[in-house]
């Protein structure tokens, strides 16, 4: 009973953290988002197929393990959810030349409309809600971040 549902919720927390990161004292967003930077910079390229399964299994346990931390704990988007962030990236740098500076450069990109939340992002936060609005807002800036650096990068 009481036990299990403990298990399930610090597994469910240290899913949505990335295994804590979203806790560290600043700007977890941007430390989660580096990090997934460095890991995919560091990882050999994943072909469509690889992304597509990746990109699915974040964003399926990202939404229940969000959902699930903010019910637990009462806190509509907290900041220490960052499953979101390594998403987005990964979606952000698909395709892209492995180049240090391109990859910095789309970093960058992602964090500014993750941050700011220009039109469309901002109605995703308005309307959507739950573990679904956590993770498709980031979903949304990692997807202008690439339409962005693919047309700079690799639409030539």
């Amino acid at each position: 009973g009481d036990f299990v549902k403990k298990i399930y919720v610090r597994i469910a927390e240290a899913i949505a953290t990335v295994g804590y990161v979203g806790y560290v004292p600043v700007a977890p967003g941007t430390v989660a988002s580096a990090l997934a930077t460095v890991i995919f910079f560091l990882l050999p390229s994943f072909t469509f197929t690889q992304n597509s399964m990746l990109w699915l299994i974040l964003f399926v346990l990202g939404s229940y393990c969000a959902h699930i931390f903010e019910r637990e704990n009462n806190i509509k988007d907290p900041s220490c959810i960052v499953i979101d962030e390594v998403l987005g990236m990964s979606i952000a740098l698909f395709m892209i030349p492995k180049v240090l500076w391109i990859y910095c450069f789309s970093f960058i990109l992602f964090r500014i409309f993750d941050i700011i939340k220009p039109f469309p992002i901002c109605l995703i936060e308005r309307y959507v809600h739950g573990g679904l609005g956590v993770m498709l807002d980031d979903v949304l800036a990692g997807l202008i971040t690439f339409c962005l650096m693919f047309l700079f990068f690799i639409g030539k």
